[in-house]
């Protein structure tokens, strides 16, 4: 059924046109002579655009919060992901036609995604310049700021005309605003030279500006309340589809994840069963038989995943060995009523060895606690069995070592208690080992000082993971002192220091024999200090009588020689340098050399000298040597044979004098005489005659 309602439009105010479409499902409208069929913006077209505004927002939340897209939170949604811009224009055109009341849809930035009915002086003006236009960004986001859900806020925008807002909220967040505005109330007249210096100062066209301030509509009161009533429950419309259809994909994305997630999971733990180093099980307690059973268990056992699954109960106990069969038994009855159990025992295999096998189970019973199934993972422990056994013996060897080493011998925890000391701690701490045991040093009476000294060591160790080696002193309960070496090293366990290992050695006597040492050393020095007195005060007198004996060989023209025989390596004194006129810092001349200086007539009957010294014969004879400068000169050599203990001989040493002086007064007293002898004959002969 449907009833026709006719309304004179020149006789309605805006307000009355508004109530008409919003409570009508449509409208006959006679323009220009001709029917026309508006639908409500209310009912049809709001209906439509919140049908595609659905779909898109459906579109872009799946999209945002799709597992393969990074994840967008609520906080992070804009106006734009949740309207559909297209249909929101085409309702609102709908509405200003009725209306004729501009409006616009705004995000909290100042983006304008909805427009209608805008005014001429914004569109040529105020949105064109940029400072105006500034003006009016400011107005859309902080001037229509602070209003409530379901509340309008009416104010004048910063170019001088009435604005009205109201929010859209989607899950309690403000994403946008309806507005409303670029116009005057009615009866409200507008400040024209405020317009006109708005116009000077911002260069527009002052007449072109006044005009399109005129055309700016003049509403009434009723009007702005019922048009924004109209907008409130369109914000409200809105901010609802908005985030119902934001829920909705999120709960989709959510389930789609969920499902993929278990496809996932089902896939990857399929896929670590199967690679899985440790056999899945599960057998069905009511057929014995197994329902599933791991590949892997034919690398355990040697038989296949088909074979095992063929096994009864009694024959799988069957392969178990004897000795663990009455343990395995009881573990089943217990984990009937436990509801799990854990199992080790050695399993003979195909090759009919025995393996260590870990069983961890499950029993999974109905509600009347009827055993269905039992299901479990079982693992091959034969290596972690012979390092257990390694272990142990390893173990053993370290107590039999500890329990007899004279060093005392103990592990702290991180709380710096013992969790092993050996005898040998007995005696220097006063206290058994089972009263040790658990003890921190300061539970056992140490002193602060010491509670410290040691404790700082071990916290240095825990913390660094490295060795640190210290001395001490330590006094006894019963008073007796003893000096330890103690070596503090970290116990490492999957990378972590849990423990660390002390040991300390009694250096006790080592230290007592230092101090004797060290009294004998103080004496020793005392007593090198004399004996370098001595022989400091010996050396000058040696010094003093070298330099006489140079002084003495100097007046007297005499050198001391010495001759290596094997090296052929000579010492000379100072005075031989002289006499053979060589400077005192070159090197002594070997044998070849020194042979050189012979004039050339003595030089076989010195050499035949030389070899009669070597075998032990001693000379003394007169030389003429010839200096580097040409000068000849006489010399005087005696020589002695040094001889080792074999009786061979070694060394020659003697001496040289410069005789060259002496030689020439002996010839000259040889010519004086002859030449007075010569004198005496031919006066003798005179007197004869």
């Amino acid at each position: 059924m449907m009833a026709l309602c006719t309304y004179s439009l020149d006789r309605c105010g805006a307000t009355e046109i508004i109530d008409v479409v919003n409570n009508h499902q449509f409208a006959l409208i006679k323009k220009e002579g001709k029917w026309e069929q508006m639908e409500s913006s209310k009912r049809k077209k709001a209906e439509k655009m919140l049908r595609k505004s659905e779909q898109r927002v459906r579109l872009k939340p799946e999209n945002m919060l799709s597992p393969t897209s990074p994840p967008r939170q609520m906080a992070n949604l804009k106006l734009a992901d949740i309207i559909n811009a297209q249909a929101i224009h085409s309702l609102m055109d709908d509405f200003y036609n009725f209306s004729h009341i501009t409006m616009a849809l705004v995000d909290l930035k100042g983006n304008v995604l909805v427009n209608v009915g805008w005014q001429e002086i914004c569109t040529r003006f105020h949105r064109v310049h940029p400072e105006t236009c500034k003006h009016c960004v400011e107005s859309d986001t902080k001037l229509s700021a602070g209003v409530a859900p379901g509340e309008f806020k009416l104010y004048k925008c910063k170019n001088n005309m009435w604005d009205v807002a109201t929010p859209i909220i989607v899950d309690g967040r403000h994403v946008g605003n309806i507005f409303s505005g670029q116009f005057f109330f009615e009866g409200e007249t507008p400040d024209y030279e405020l317009f006109r210096s708005q116009a000077r100062k911002y260069g527009f066209n002052e007449e072109e500006y006044i005009a399109a301030l005129e055309k700016v509509p003049r509403l009434s009161r009723e009007t702005v309340g019922t048009c924004m009533s109209f907008f409130m429950k369109l914000a409200h419309m809105i901010s609802q589809l908005g985030y119902s259809n934001i829920k909705m994909a999120q709960s989709l994305s959510e389930r789609d994840t969920l499902l993929d997630a278990a496809r996932e999971s089902e896939e990857r733990f399929r896929s670590v069963l199967e690679h899985s180093l440790d056999a899945a099980y599960r057998r069905n307690l009511q057929t014995d038989s197994y329902d599933y059973m791991s590949p892997v268990i034919k690398q355990i056992t040697g038989f296949s995943a088909r074979e095992m699954s063929t096994m009864s109960i009694n024959e799988v106990l069957g392969r178990i060995h004897p000795d663990d069969l009455p343990l395995v038994s009881v573990e089943l009855a217990r984990a009937l009523d436990a509801g799990r159990g854990t199992i080790e025992y050695r399993f003979r295999c195909r090759d009919e060895k025995y393996r260590w096998l870990a069983d961890h189970f499950t029993e999974i019973k109905d509600h009347n606690s009827r055993p269905l199934f039992r299901g479990g993972i079982v693992r091959d422990i034969t290596e972690h069995k012979q390092v257990e056994k390694a272990l142990v013996r390893n173990e053993n060897k370290f107590r039999t070592l500890a329990e007899n080493s004279p060093d005392i011998i103990a592990r702290f925890d991180r709380q710096k208690r013992y969790i092993y000391a050996n005898p040998a701690a007995v005696e220097p701490s006063g206290h058994s080992l089972e009263e040790m045991i658990g003890k921190t040093n300061s539970e056992l009476e140490m002193s602060p000082e010491q509670v410290k000294f040691w404790e700082g060591y071990y916290e240095n160790v825990f913390t660094t993971g490295k060795p640190e080696t210290m001395e001490l002193r330590h006094t006894s309960p019963q008073g007796k002192e003893y000096h330890f070496n103690t070596r503090v090293v970290p116990e490492f366990v999957d990378g972590e220091v849990t423990s660390v290992l002390a040991i300390s050695r009694d250096i006790t006597d080592i230290k007592e024999a230092e101090v004797r040492l060290k009294e004998a050393h103080d004496n020793l020095e005392k007593l090198v200090e004399e004996r370098t007195a001595q022989l400091e005060k010996a050396y000058n007198l040696l010094k003093e009588s070298e330099k006489g004996l140079a002084e003495a060989q100097k007046m007297a023209h005499i050198g001391n020689w010495e001759w290596d025989i094997a090296s052929d390596k000579a010492y000379w004194s100072e005075e031989m340098y002289r006499i053979f006129g060589r400077e005192p810092q070159e090197i002594a001349p070997p044998y070849k050399e020194y042979l050189s200086y012979i004039h050339p007539d003595d030089r076989g009957y010195y050499d035949d000298s030389h070899k009669g010294a070597v075998e032990g014969k001693p000379y003394s004879t007169d030389q003429r040597i010839i200096l580097a400068s040409g000068e000849e000169r006489t010399i005087h050599l005696q020589s002695e044979v040094i001889f080792n203990e074999e009786n061979v001989p070694v060394r020659l040493k003697g001496t040289v004098q410069d005789i060259t002086e002496r030689k020439k007064a002996e010839k000259a007293l040889v010519n004086l005489e002859s030449a007075a002898k010569k004198k005496f004959i031919t006066g003798s002969r005179i007197t004869c005659r």
